[in-house]
């Protein structure tokens, strides 16, 4: 099945590759790759836009041994334990947006990263020091502001951001009042921070009322999203 499937994913790739802009897939796409950088590398070279779900070890391996030079977009959704995130370490995640470097112009990591091996001597590796110049958008789940490697994270490599998305889903209890007025020292972290947002998905923390919470250096509004 595996070759049939990569045999199918390259005669996409080499039919249409050149075309895409965007492209949406399952982790399983990513299946076979290993020889394969250089030809996915060339066929896509003009992806801009690249959402994967169903994230697993082999998606991030095979993306830090390519490039696409005219990504802006990486979005990883849909992630959790029964697909495989105990199989992938920080390091990994962090290779693979390396080689995008100089030309992301947002990340998207929709999964609980407390889930990812983290080893405690990584934030000293060069490859976690490597800055994301270009990047202007940051999105992930709000209880991943909570583990030990995150905020490093945000220091050395999106120090340009603007504005970072935060997703509650409830996984977690959350000081919420609390909370957001911790969150403002983000912008003091990160001198170009402009906002800070905060998606309420599961609202337990006000009482089934959807809330969309945008906090500013000076203020903090609160916004009902629907009734």
């Amino acid at each position: 099945m595996r070759r049939v499937s990569t045999r199918m994913n390259t005669a996409f790739v080499r039919a249409y590759g050149p075309q895409l802009k965007t492209l949406s897939c399952g982790g399983q796409f990513f299946t076979g790759w290993w020889g394969l950088g250089g030809f996915y590398k060339k066929k896509l070279c003009n992806l801009e836009r690249l959402r994967v779900s169903k994230v697993t070890e082999q998606v991030f391996v095979a993306l830090s041994e390519t490039n696409f030079a005219a990504l802006k977009e990486l979005h990883f959704n849909n992630c959790g334990k029964e697909f495989g995130i105990r199989g992938f370490t920080l390091q990994q995640v962090v290779n693979a947006l390396n080689q995008f470097a100089q030309s992301l112009t947002s990340v998207h990591l929709y999964f609980d990263l407390g889930h990812v091996t983290y080893i405690n001597d990584e934030v000293t590796d060069a490859s976690f020091k490597i800055a994301l110049p270009q990047l202007k958008k940051f999105y992930t789940l709000l209880q991943n502001v909570d583990e030990e490697w995150f905020w490093p994270f945000i220091k050395h490599k999106f120090q340009n951001i603007q504005e970072l998305g935060l997703h509650y889903s409830g996984v977690r209890e959350w000081n919420y009042k609390e909370r957001h007025v911790k969150l403002q020292e983000a912008f003091e972290l990160v001198p170009k921070l402009r906002r800070v947002r905060i998606s309420y998905l599961n609202l337990i923390p006000f009482q089934g009322a959807p809330l969309r919470v945008d906090i500013f250096r000076d203020k903090i509004e609160y916004q009902k999203l629907w009734y």
